[in-house]
């Protein structure tokens, strides 16, 4: 399986933009002329060429390999979103709150020939054990689409310090489920408790924040 371009681990994907300044500077020459007529007559001699005056020849149009700001700009990175970064799961009686939240949309955001979407929170379990949500489309069509027949929607929730024994570990694995309108994701199914093979169902709520890609 293809990876999002963020991180993958226990059969379940794990997530893992930078601008360029340049700066020029301005060098100014300044010169003091001379009343003495001599002077400035052997400075005017001693500024024209030997041969005759006749200019250097200039740069042929295309000669940019030494001129960066010829050099065609690099395209502007993904837009973030301005959303707020908070996410709720709920499953059957129990809710977990996570800030933080990022997504990548489109393939191109994803770094992937698969995933159309990709997001990823942390947070943490009653206990103190650190959780991981994520909520995933793929689409191995081409088509990079959120929404249609053929696409694979899973939501995840994982203990990411006992991978063996974990204190949680739900997954919902759907045709259809998740939801993106603008920075708001929303998801709604049946998750599987892979400890217990219990079930139970689950919605989440969460706005795409500061990082996401777009």
């Amino acid at each position: 399986m293809r990876s999002a371009g963020w991180t993958v681990a226990a059969g379940r994907f794990r997530l893992g933009v930078t601008g360029l300044f340049m700066m020029g500077g301005l060098l100014i020459l300044a010169g003091c002329g001379s009343d003495d007529d001599s002077s400035s007559d052997a400075a005017l001699e001693s500024s024209v060429p030997s041969d005759g005056g006749a200019e250097s020849p200039s740069p042929p149009a295309d000669a940019t390999d030494d001129d960066p700001a010829a050099e065609p700009a690099p395209p502007p990175p993904a837009a973030d979103a301005e959303g707020s970064g908070q996410a709720t799961l709920t499953i059957g009686d129990e809710t977990w709150e996570f800030e933080g939240f990022v997504c990548a949309v489109g393939y191109a955001n994803t770094e992937s020939d698969l995933f159309s979407l990709s997001t990823n929170a942390f947070g943490v379990h009653s206990d103190g054990t650190r959780l991981q949500m994520q909520a995933s489309i793929d689409d191995d069509s081409g088509q990079d689409r959120l929404s249609g027949e053929g696409l694979g929607h899973t939501v995840s929730l994982d203990d990411i310090e006992d991978f063996e024994n974990p204190v949680v570990s739900w997954e919902m694995i759907a045709d259809s489920g998740i939801t993106l309108d603008g920075t708001s994701l929303t998801a709604e199914g049946t998750f599987r408790d892979f400890g217990t093979g219990a079930e139970a169902p689950g919605r989440l709520d969460a706005d795409c924040g500061p990082g996401s890609r777009m």
